[in-house]
């Protein structure tokens, strides 16, 4: 969204006498000097386009009669984002002479307009739990698919694209690990989704093999609220950082460091340490060059793979695994590694789901990075 910020009711007028349109308007309920619903009731007056309003307060109770008023809807400081994501959503949906008091348990829902909907299947063969998992997506706004193993989710796949799949790890036919390694096998010919992994047994390692199968994130039984809304942030974060953009769509903003990295991918720290021995420009330049230029290597590597060419592989992945590492690449660079221990050897047949697992680590380190340019 695009903001203009103002400190007082002479400001908001100016503002509106110089024809600046808005869509909505965000009053503090305690202006210096100024009766905010007064204030309210001037700026609908003012405005052509009718604009919806909200209002904050420090208080858990409302300004009193506000319900007869302009406002559309009242927050309660300290704002929270899920509350102010929500408010807005419900404000700029509906006609402005409906207003509508922001809900703080229903604004826990992080979910996204309609154009950022997730198509969200869920991997799980217990009823229950099935039931369970729904009910959650469903109050957070989100619907989903159901199937009862593995097998059932390659078949989900190949009929249509999933943004996000649940996945759990305990299933018939088909376990969640080998799924996702199928998944990230055929990248080529399926559409690679988010997959955050579900599972009971949480067992030292378990994340660690979750993430070496080619998934994105892990839950564990029984699953929070909390904990989910966090991973479907998550997963907006990575689909906004991998989704093409244009120069009429604005860059993404005001995103917490630890909200736009994905730890797992990339290490801050060691990111963080040559920003400190380098300029801002010269790093983001750096970042740039590297996304602008992996994607051929990945191609070159897939080439030599199909070519057999063992000394090409090597160059390629030592190459790979510098660069990654240089930018702090956790995973990606042991994948380059073992690739290039493999071509040494000699033995470079067979080596699809290695590709698949480099290509989907990449697109991780390249979303994480994509958000720190950001």
């Amino acid at each position: 969204m695009t903001v203009c910020a103002v400190a007082s009711e002479s400001e908001v007028l100016a503002l509106l006498n110089q024809g600046k349109q808005f869509d909505a308007a965000i009053l503090d309920g305690q202006l210096p000097g100024t009766d905010s619903l007064t204030l309210a009731s001037t700026i609908h007056q003012q405005s052509q386009s009718r604009m919806p309003l909200l209002l904050m307060t420090v208080d858990k109770t409302p300004v009193e009669g506000w319900q007869t008023t302009v406002i559309a809807a009242v927050l309660s400081k300290p704002i929270q984002q899920a509350q102010l994501h929500q408010a807005l959503i419900k404000v700029l949906a509906q006609p402005t002479d409906q207003p509508e008091q922001a809900n703080e348990t229903s604004a826990l829902a992080s979910q996204r307009s309609p154009q950022h909907s997730l198509r969200v299947l869920v991997a799980e063969d217990n009823l229950v739990n099935q039931k369970v998992i729904l009910h959650l997506l469903q109050r957070l706004g989100y619907q989903a698919d159901i199937a009862n193993n593995g097998l059932e989710v390659l078949e989900a796949l190949s009929q249509r694209p999933y943004d996000l799949v649940l996945m759990d790890i305990q299933m018939p036919e088909m376990d969640g690990l080998m799924t996702t390694e199928q998944i990230r096998q055929h990248g080529a010919n399926i559409e690679q989704p988010y997959i955050i992994a579900i599972t009971a047994n949480a067992m030292q390692g378990d994340r660690e093999d979750c993430l070496a199968a080619g998934m994105n994130d892990y839950l564990s039984k029984p699953i929070r609220t909390e904990q989910l809304i966090h991973a479907l942030q998550q997963c907006h974060l990575y689909i906004e950082a991998i989704a093409p953009t244009s120069s009429s769509q604005p860059a993404l903003t005001s995103l917490k460091l630890s909200e736009a990295i994905d730890a797992e991918a990339i290490d801050d720290m060691a990111l963080q340490a040559l920003c400190d021995e380098a300029d801002t420009d010269i790093l983001i330049e750096l970042i740039n060059c590297y996304l602008k230029e992996t994607p051929k290597l990945l191609k070159t590597i897939q080439g030599t793979v199909v070519k057999q060419d063992a000394i090409a592989l090597r160059h390629a992945s030592h190459t790979l695994k510098s660069s990654s590492a240089t930018l702090g690449a956790i995973h990606l660079p042991k994948l380059c590694a073992e690739l290039e221990k493999l071509a040494g050897q000699g033995e470079i047949a067979n080596l699809e789901p290695q590709i698949a697992q480099l290509t989907a680590e990449y697109k991780r380190v390249a979303a994480a990075l994509q958000l720190k340019v950001n």
